[in-house]
C-alpha cells in the first residue's frame, strides 16, 4: 500500500511545501521539498505537483481563517453537511463563491 501527502504552509510572504510518498513497511520518501515566493502563478504552479490519490493538507494562518462550532440535531450525514452548508452562507461575511469550508464532527450525542 502507498501514501502520498502533500503538505503546503502558506505564510504572508511564502508558500513552503513538502510532497512524500511512504510505500508499506518502507521509510517515507520526500519526492520534494521547496519555499517559494508568493506570486501571482505560486498556487497553480505547485498544484500542478499534485498528482490524484494525494492526501493535501493545508497550512494557514489562523487570522486569515474563520472557526465556527455549530451543533445540530441529525446525526445523518448527508442532512449535517446540508445543515452546515446552510448555516455557513448565513455566518460568514463573504459571498458563497469566495468561500473554501470543510467540517470535522467533533462530538456525537
Amino acid at each position: 500500500m502507498m501514501s502520498k501527502k502533500f503538505i503546503i504552509e502558506i505564510t504572508d510572504s511564502q508558500i513552503k511545501f513538502v510532497h512524500a510518498i511512504r510505500r508499506a513497511s518502507q521509510a517515507t520518501h520526500i519526492i520534494s521539498l521547496g519555499i517559494e515566493e508568493i506570486g501571482p502563478r505560486s498556487l497553480s504552479e505547485i498544484s500542478r505537483k499534485i498528482s490524484n490519490g494525494t492526501e493535501v493538507v493545508a497550512l494557514f494562518p489562523r487570522r486569515l481563517t474563520i472557526v465556527r462550532v455549530l451543533a445540530f440535531p441529525s446525526v445523518v450525514e448527508e442532512e449535517i453537511r446540508g445543515m452546515i452548508r446552510f448555516q455557513t452562507l448565513g455566518l460568514m461575511p463573504l459571498r458563497p463563491e469566495e468561500l473554501i469550508w470543510d467540517y470535522r464532527i467533533v462530538e456525537r450525542s
